[in-house]
């Protein structure tokens, strides 16, 4: 869980079925999770991946 590890901003909602592709390739684009442990100690000083 990312909480533990200092990142405390998430996202919740609820929107239209034909909406949900499109918002999960923003998410995918804003919050990558393949990143490795040294890109995430980079960004998050940044507040990158985290806002």
């Amino acid at each position: 869980m990312l909480v533990s590890t200092g990142y405390f901003y998430w996202t919740r909602g609820e929107m239209h079925y034909s909406k949900a592709a499109g918002f999960a390739k923003k998410i995918a684009e804003l919050y990558p999770i393949d990143v490795t442990t040294d890109m995430r100690s980079w960004a998050k000083p940044r507040s990158i991946f985290c806002i």
